[in-house]
C-alpha cells in the first residue's frame, strides 16, 4: 500500500506540474495574442494621423513613447519629417460664419458639427472618392486634397491624373454642399479650393500628425472665406486643372 501511495503521490505531483505548464502556457499565449491585437489596434490608430509610407518610427509603442514628450527641454533632437509636393489641390471647406452666430447653445453646435462632419466622412468613403485623402477637420473647418497625399511624392503627377483628382475634389464638394445645406438645419457651408505646391509634414514632440503646409492652402481657405454661403469659389490654377470637364464654372 505504501508503495500505491508512493506512486499515487508522484503521478499526482506530475499532473500538478503539468496544469501549472499548460495554464502558463495558454496564459503566454493568450498575452501573446492581446499583445499583437493591441498593437494592431495601435497601427490601425497611428495610420489616422500619418501616412504609412511617412511613419517616423518602426512600432506603434515606440511612436507613443516619442510622442510622450519625454525629450528633455531645449532638446535639438529633430521630430520633423517632410516631404515636397509638386501639386496639390486643396478643398477647403467651413462654416458660413454668419450661420454659426446664429446657434448659441454650445451642446446643440456640438451635436450638429458631428453629425455633418460624420456625414462628410461617410461621403469621403464611397468608392467613387478613393484616393483622395482628408487631412483633418479641426473645428468646424474640414479639409481634404487630392491623391498625392495618399500615395506621396512618387504619385502619379501627369495632367489627367492631376485634372482627374480635381473634378472628383470639385464634385465632393458638390456632395458635401447638399449634406451640410439642408433645408431643416441651421448650419451652412461653403468650400473654397485651390492648386499648387505644398509641404506635408509630421513635426513635434507631442500629438504629433500629418499637416500640409504652404500658400496652398492659405489660398484655398481664403477662396472657402470669399465664397457665397452654400456655394463652392475655385481658384485659377483649379479652374484650368477641370477645363473641359464637366465641372461648369463662372468668372467673379
Amino acid at each position: 500500500w505504501m508503495t500505491i501511495a508512493l506512486l499515487f503521490t508522484v503521478l499526482l505531483s506530475t499532473l500538478r506540474t503539468n496544469l501549472t505548464r499548460t495554464t502558463w502556457s495558454r496564459g503566454v499565449r493568450e498575452q501573446r495574442r492581446s499583445t499583437k491585437l493591441q498593437e494592431k489596434s495601435l497601427n490601425a490608430l497611428i495610420k489616422t494621423y500619418i501616412p504609412e509610407r511617412f511613419r517616423l518610427v518602426a512600432s506603434p509603442s515606440r511612436f507613443l513613447m516619442e510622442s510622450g514628450g519625454a525629450a528633455e527641454h531645449g532638446s535639438e533632437r529633430s521630430l520633423i519629417e517632410t516631404e515636397d509636393l509638386e501639386l496639390v489641390t486643396v478643398l477647403f471647406c467651413s462654416l458660413d460664419k454668419q450661420s454659426v452666430c446664429q446657434v448659441t447653445d454650445a451642446s446643440e453646435y456640438l451635436q450638429l458639427l458631428s453629425s455633418l462632419v460624420s456625414n462628410f466622412d461617410c461621403i469621403l468613403q464611397e468608392p467613387k472618392y478613393a484616393g483622395l485623402f482628408k487631412v483633418e477637420n479641426v473645428g468646424h473647418d474640414y479639409i481634404v486634397t487630392s491623391s498625392v497625399l495618399t500615395h506621396g511624392p512618387e504619385a502619379d503627377d501627369s495632367h489627367q491624373a492631376r485634372k482627374q483628382d480635381a473634378v472628383l475634389l470639385v464634385h465632393l464638394a458638390q456632395e458635401i454642399l447638399t449634406v451640410g445645406n439642408v433645408t431643416d438645419r441651421v448650419l451652412k457651408y461653403k468650400v473654397g479650393l485651390h492648386s499648387g505646391p505644398a509641404i506635408g509634414a509630421v513635426c513635434g514632440k507631442q500629438r504629433r500628425f500629418y499637416r500640409l503646409f504652404g500658400d496652398t492652402v492659405n489660398t484655398a481657405a481664403r477662396m472657402c472665406s470669399h465664397a457665397e454661403p452654400e456655394g463652392i469659389q475655385i481658384s485659377e490654377s483649379t479652374h484650368a486643372l477641370v477645363l473641359g470637364s464637366d465641372i461648369i464654372a463662372e468668372h467673379r
